[in-house]
């Protein structure tokens, strides 16, 4: 493709460049915004005929870009956003489609797209089947149910955009009453969401999407041909929920109470169904016969000896991370995480830490905070745990990536 603005000098304050399609054609009246690095909008623009877009700015050197097509609220296109020091910068968008997503609290109120981030921390990830990451954008749509345009991003629907034709898993951290915090997956009962055409749309709500994923997990793992009462309990509540849900009104927050029972219920039914699998499992393939003759010097056996043995170490590991606050190594505590069986400690490499400045490295957060030489020398064994890199706390991303 033949570059757009090739006669634009370089100017520090002007951002320019041109929106593509992935075939290389233009795409005419795509929305570009530049904000600072607290994401304040400074300026916006509108690509022209040819996808062109062209943005003056007053002193910037860095800032951050959006690019993306709303149309009567929704995309044909993943939107794109990138953190950019250079003048000219180029976007190529695919096709996307629209998975929006409507989530109640335990009153019963839909939450915007400001609440839903709120009430989650943004930990929201779309996944292939096998879990791995794809594109995709987590953005905001116009209610399904309003026909407004998602013209205010706070009060707008929180959605995930992503390339047609595929099939997604959505993994939300998510608070229920009696259950707690924890990382859901909506998977349509394993057989993940899908969307064939460009710029179409799946509202899902979240509360019976909780419920409906994991009832079908448990049914997966049990294999039962009979189902349980539980099973039967959690299916009836799920069912009843639903129903209230689409009568709206009053009877939601009723929906909602009986889609978190539902939940409930079948984690309840998996957690026992796990325990129990786990125990015929050490029956089975932990657990073996052992044979000891006992002899005098002259080789005669000897009877009545008494007999004592005790288990000194496993051939897996069971690890555990911290074991000691925000993150230190208190040999108290790991002395009563190895008494209860813990054999691996998770180490994490701040990077922020330990390489403060380029090229200057400091370990003492792993020596004297963490302790990883204490750590070896009463048998553990070490594994670098998870490290959050992209997070905006220093101590995991150093403040000179930024």
């Amino acid at each position: 493709m033949t570059q757009s603005n090739a006669s634009v000098e370089f100017q520090p304050s002007l951002v320019h460049g041109t929106v593509s399609h992935a075939d290389g054609s233009p795409v005419a009246n795509c929305y570009v915004s530049v904000s600072d690095q607290n994401f304040r909008e400074l300026q916006h623009a509108y690509t022209d005929a040819q996808g062109r877009y062209s943005v003056s700015l007053e002193g910037a050197t860095a800032h951050n870009l959006w690019v993306g097509q709303s149309i009567d609220g929704q995309y044909a296109l993943i939107p794109q956003a990138r953190q950019v020091e250079t003048s000219r910068n180029d976007f190529v968008l695919h096709a996307g489609i629209n998975l929006g997503i409507e989530a109640f609290d335990s009153n019963g109120t839909r939450l915007t797209n400001a609440a839903f981030r709120q009430a989650t921390a943004s930990k929201v990830f779309l996944t292939d089947l096998d879990d791995l990451p794809v594109e995709g954008y987590f953005g905001a749509l116009a209610w399904f149910d309003s026909g407004e345009h998602a013209t205010d991003w706070d009060a707008a629907q929180p959605a995930f955009i992503a390339a047609p034709g595929e099939r997604y898993k959505l993994h939300v951290q998510w608070e229920l009453p009696q259950v707690g915090k924890l990382l859901f997956t909506l998977d349509n009962e394993g057989e993940g969401y899908s969307l064939e055409a460009a710029g179409s749309r799946l509202d899902l709500n979240l509360n019976a999407e909780i419920a409906r994923s994991s009832l079908a997990a448990l049914l997966r793992a049990s294999g039962a041909a009979v189902p349980t009462d539980e099973m039967n309990r959690s299916a009836s509540l799920l069912l009843q929920g639903e129903m209230l849900l689409s009568m709206g009104g009053l009877a939601v927050s009723q929906a909602v109470a009986d889609l978190t029972e539902s939940v409930r219920l079948s984690l309840q039914a998996h957690e026992e169904l796990l325990i129990a699998q786990a125990l015929e499992s050490i029956e089975q393939n932990r657990k073996g016969e052992l044979e000891i003759a006992l002899v005098g010097d002259n080789g005669v056996p000897l009877r009545g000896a008494r007999v004592t043995y005790a288990q000194t170490g496993r051939d897996f590991l069971l690890g555990a991370n911290p074991m000691g606050y925000r993150g230190s190594y208190d040999e108290e505590v790991g002395t009563l995480m190895q008494d209860a069986g813990i054999n691996q400690s998770h180490v994490t490499a701040r990077w922020g830490l330990l390489e403060s400045s380029p090229g200057e490295f400091d370990w003492s957060n792993l020596q004297e905070f963490q302790k990883i030489d204490s750590q070896i020398s009463v048998g553990m064994q070490l594994m670098g745990a998870l490290s959050l890199w992209w997070s905006p706390n220093p101590d995991f991303r150093p403040e000179y990536l930024e």
